[in-house]
């Protein structure tokens, strides 16, 4: 064993396998990111299986160090509070030597993961702990939930939550630990996903890569493709759905119902290594999810050089940004109609030849390339800790929220100032955006003082009340005509 190397251990409920290769393929990039020894490492693969099924445990050497793959029986309507409990005693069970013998612990997902090994550490051992989890407001919706969730954070020395979204409502959620709560995004492979070398000249070639399921909106996607194939449709026109899940059927019948037959192929879900020449395939990927905490598959479109039409969905709503700036990204609504997305993709389409997809790429890769990212983490668990806060000769920048949308366009200006070192001060009038703010922001939180002035209240009649009278006023009118 590498002797002057501290030893880690990855604990996580996803990792890639045989069948679901792209299965928390995140999880297999942060932890090649850092560029470790193999023989100073271990990932835990703590899986749930179905009650049905045997609880097998699998050790297997890998290039990144032993893989130790451990089935917890369960079934899938078990709260997450107790889903842990069980995670915990498969870990104490048949990784305790594993885990104590560590330096450093990296965690990923706060429950059940996270808090399951967190009450197997040593007092001695830092505990690092990323949140990815769509269902984090589900669990603290439950108060044994919010209590486990509560006890890991008192626990683990940082918290790093993929986007600025995730991060804000869990210090608002647990405001004694904001400070322990920072963001970090996901790793996407620089290397791996090249830019193009020929430039997309026309939309016609359609990709969606991931699950089909309900909330990644494949058949809003199809529907979309149908009404593009009316509008613009011509003999290279096509979509590719790369991926598998039990709406695969449905998928099939919209696509016969809509005589789309020949246009739509659906060949499974893709080797990882394999996706880049999926997309190279392709000239513009679409991803109409309800909800993503950060969204690497359009990441990884962009920094390839594809365009992206992709939904207001919290993650990518910061991951895109720049994208967004530059001509290389559309957003559209959640659950958007057919002619919305085919709007935002003519837009696309229009901005071809002026978009700017190499600054694109340059901006991805040095927020989530491998490089930026690992060398992020590797300090984060060499010290418990991020950046530190600007020094007091960087160059100041003041950001004002006069509302709730306000605060909300300001997160990713507010992240972007940070990040780039400067010393950032906000002035708010928007309940909670104090607590939520990142804890380098230096805070005026107007709010309470706000609330009680008597303008305040004048301005909530003329703006709020004053208005819903109105309206209501005209549909009883509007009634009253009718049945006249």
């Amino acid at each position: 064993m590498t002797s002057d190397v501290p030893r880690l251990v990855v604990t996580t409920p996803w990792y890639p396998e045989p069948g679901e290769p792209y299965h928390g393929v995140f999880v297999r990039e942060s932890v090649a990111a850092l560029g470790r020894p193999a023989d100073a490492t271990t990932v835990i693969h703590v899986r749930s299986v179905v009650p049905a099924a045997p609880a097998a445990v699998v050790d297997e050497d890998t290039p990144l160090g032993r893989l130790l793959r451990i089935d917890v029986p369960l079934d899938p309507r078990t709260p997450r509070a107790a889903a842990a409990e069980a995670h915990r005693r498969a870990l104490e069970s048949h990784a305790l030597g594993e885990i104590q013998a560590a330096d450093i612990v990296h965690a990923h997902v706060g429950m059940p993961t996270g808090w399951a090994v967190s009450g197997l550490l040593r007092p001695d051992q830092r505990l690092v702990t990323t949140e990815h989890a769509t269902y984090v407001d589900t669990i603290l919706r439950r108060p044994e939930g919010h209590a486990r969730y509560g006890e890991l954070l008192d626990r683990t020395a940082l918290h790093l939550a993929v986007s600025e979204h995730e991060a804000r409502a869990l210090r608002v959620a647990f405001p004694a630990y904001r400070d322990r709560i920072r963001v970090i995004g996901n790793p996407v492979d620089d290397r791996l996903f090249e830019a193009r070398r020929a430039p997309v000249l026309a939309l016609d070639r359609w990709v969606f890569v991931g699950n089909l399921i309900e909330r990644k909106g494949v058949l809003p996607l199809v529907r979309a493709f149908g009404h593009w194939v009316e509008r613009h449709g011509n003999p290279r026109t096509r979509l590719t759905l790369v991926g598998a899940g039990p709406q695969h059927d449905e998928v099939v019948a919209l696509v016969a119902r809509l005589g789309l037959g020949e246009r739509v192929s659906l060949p499974g879900p893709c080797a990882h290594d394999q996706l880049p020449h999926v997309l190279a395939d392709a000239d513009l990927l679409v991803h109409l999810a309800d909800f993503e905490t950060f969204g690497v598959t359009v990441v990884e479109a962009a920094m390839s050089g594809l365009p992206v039409v992709t939904t207001r969905s919290a993650g990518p709503e910061e991951t895109m940004a720049d994208a967004v700036a530059r001509g290389r990204t559309a957003l559209v609504g959640r659950r958007p109609r057919p002619a919305e997305v085919v709007a935002a993709a003519e837009r696309l389409a229009a901005l071809l030849t002026s978009s700017d997809p190499a600054g694109t790429r340059a901006v991805l890769v040095s927020r989530y390339g491998t490089a930026a990212y690992g060398a992020r983490l590797a300090g984060a668990l060499a010290t418990g800790s991020l950046a530190p806060r600007a020094n007091a000769e960087a160059p100041a920048h003041l950001l004002l929220a006069t509302s709730r949308n306000a605060a909300e366009r300001l997160v990713a200006e507010q992240a972007d100032a940070l990040d780039g070192g400067w010393r950032v001060s906000l002035v708010t009038c928007a309940a909670d955006d104090a607590a939520a703010a990142d804890p380098r922001t230096r805070v005026l939180d107007l709010a309470p003082a706000i609330a009680h002035l008597p303008w305040r209240r004048a301005t909530h009649l003329v703006v709020h009340a004053v208005p819903a009278m109105a309206i209501r006023g005209t549909r009883r009118v509007a009634r009253i005509a009718a049945a006249v």
